[in-house]
């Protein structure tokens, strides 16, 4: 499986995790490798990967010709097909799904709701098939249209909608996130208009730009339907897209961040590149309202990687760059050589509250980006010769290693983690299950070693899914404890007798977000009522400073 670089990329992923108890900042040994297994070879892009609490991983992507995923063999029915794939919290395939008929179909993103429903968004050119006997159409005009399809924790498809695009123009949804509410959202790109349902956003300018879709996750029905963005007329870029990704807060808001050539439009601001390419990143209200637009970039290039957005609200940008790179109107970086990579975090008025980089003198980005409930930061991505992370240096064991790091929420570097072989590994996408494992999608084009293990994989490229122990265990002495609650399932109130009176718990959905913090009540209990049902981490540290966990499922 050959993989995209997700340095080029934007994409979602929020995850769970447990900072160093008591302390602002602790930097400490880097957790180790639990497995490492290849996952495919073949045409194959990754569109985008997200990780539930219990560490089942789901990615999307799009495949010319033949694919193996896991072992399976899928075959497209046009120029590309896309497909869902499901893993073990092992790496092993639980299922997979194929998207696509005879034209180019593929998938971007994906995201999950707390009871483990996935969505995925991308574009198709034809009739596409979904399974269970769900179609799309986009044969009655010429262009792209953008979809959306909603599939059950067992892989079968419940709902699906599309857009139809205004005069031919191609249309791609790549970004994708859910709410604690039932709300979805989508963005992706526009050439002309686009429709869903009875629902038409003409794009303002002629060079294209971006859309904002609000949904309910339960029928997949139009909620809202904006532009977000779009570009000025610049014949020496014409046609230079990137695919914009997005994060949500739990109160709604978005965030989208994408990568430039073009000027974009949004408001009454005009953004113009410093350079070649430019990173613009913005946020809007739950019904598309522009509140702030920040840019990013340098006199060189300016890659934006991935977002992700903490219980706060606040922002935090991976990047790739070379040459001095610029945040907010003051905070500027220089590369040590080659290209870097860098993460920033907004405060939620888009306020820069730091900026840290990481490379050396080879070609390094930083990639794949995913946040815990403290605000801890994980980033991923590869290195070449030897890459420097605050006062950690890493030699690289071959022409380019993956790696992972930690930023503790004030931009403190936490520990740093790598894994290689003397071909080319690149980590792409990283995630975390509510017991604070971390998982990393990435890639390989040989022998690769991750601490014990060794994963063999095809010369071409193929894809590798790695597990490192508990984030937990490299900031803390212990594991979390597991903890009894009752009743569970539940439906306005639980039970938590190891903690005491007072104690605050948080309650953490299924893909590890924080939707509710609250103290113990005088009788023992937490309130849940008003939540969504769906599996659910309830978690507290009691006086002694150990830290309980154990799940519920809320009806």
């Amino acid at each position: 499986m050959i993989l995209s670089t997700a340095a080029l990329r934007c994409s979602l992923a929020v995850v769970v995790g447990i900072h160093c108890a008591g302390s602002a900042f602790c930097q400490s040994s880097p957790p180790s490798w639990l497995s490492a297994r290849a996952i495919g070879v073949g045409s194959s892009l990754q569109g985008g990967t997200a990780v539930d609490a219990a560490g089942n991983v789901y990615e999307a992507g799009s495949f010319a010709g033949s694919t193996t995923v896991a072992g399976t063999t899928l075959t497209s029915q046009g120029d590309y097909d896309a497909y869902l794939a499901k893993y073990t919290p092992t790496g092993a395939l639980a299922w997979v799904r194929q998207i696509g008929a005879a034209g180019r179909d593929n998938a971007l993103d994906v995201a999950l709701d707390a009871a483990g429903n996935a969505y995925v968004t991308g574009g198709f050119t034809a009739t596409i098939s979904l399974g269970n006997g769900l179609t799309l159409n986009s044969s009655t005009s010429a262009g792209k249209r953008v979809f959306v399809v909603r599939y059950s924790p067992q892989g079968t498809p419940e709902w699906a909608t599309q857009s139809t695009p205004a005069n031919g123009s191609l249309l791609d949804g790549s970004g994708i996130a859910t709410d604690a509410a039932g709300r979805v959202y989508v963005t992706g790109t526009i050439s002309g208009g686009i429709t869903i349902g009875t629902t038409s956003v003409v794009i303002t300018g002629p060079e294209g730009g971006t859309f904002l879709a609000r949904l309910d996750s339960a029928t997949g029905a139009l909620q809202s339907l904006t532009e977000a963005y779009h570009y000025t007329n610049n014949a020496a870029a014409q046609g230079a897209f990137y695919s914009p990704r997005m994060a949500v807060t739990p109160s709604g808001d978005i965030y989208v961040a994408n990568t430039f050539y073009q000027s974009p439009v949004l408001g009454a601001a005009t953004l113009i590149t410093r350079g070649s390419r430019d990173i613009v990143v913005a946020k809007y209200s739950s019904q598309g309202t522009l509140l702030w637009a920040q840019q990013a970039g340098g006199p060189a290039d300016d890659f934006c990687s991935d977002l992700a957005v903490d219980a706060a609200g606040n922002l935090y940008l991976s990047t790739l760059f070379a040459g001095t790179t610029q945040f907010g109107t003051s905070t500027t970086r220089t590369s040590a050589g080659g290209t870097d990579g860098a993460v920033a975090k907004y405060s939620s008025q888009g306020a820069v509250e730091w900026v840290q980089t990481g490379g050396g003198s080879g070609t390094d980005a930083f990639g794949g980006l995913a946040l815990d409930a403290a605000g801890n930061a994980y980033v991923t991505g590869y290195f070449s010769a030897t890459a420097t992370f605050a006062s950690v240096s890493l030699p690289s064991t071959g022409l380019r290693d993956l790696f992972l790091t930690s930023y503790s929420p004030s931009g403190q570097l936490r520990w740093v983690q790598q894994a290689g072989g003397p071909a080319n590994e690149s980590g792409n996408y990283v995630g975390l299950n509510a017991s604070g494992d971390v998982f990393v999608l990435g890639s390989s084009t040989g022998t690769a070693t991750f601490g014990p293990l060794t994963v063999a994989t095809s010369n071409g490229g193929e894809g590798i899914l790695a597990r490192l122990g508990s984030s937990v265990l490299a900031a803390q002495p212990a594991r979390l404890q597991p903890m009894s609650c009752y009743p569970n399932p539940a439906v306005d109130v639980v039970q938590v007798p190891a903690l005491a009176v007072g104690t605050r718990v948080q309650l953490l959905d299924g893909v590890g977000r924080m939707v509710r913090e609250m103290p113990v009540s005088a009788t023992g209990d937490v309130s849940v009522k008003g939540l969504r049902p769906g599996w659910y981490v309830v978690r507290g540290t009691d006086g002694q400073g150990r830290t309980y966990a154990s799940r519920l499922a809320v009806e």
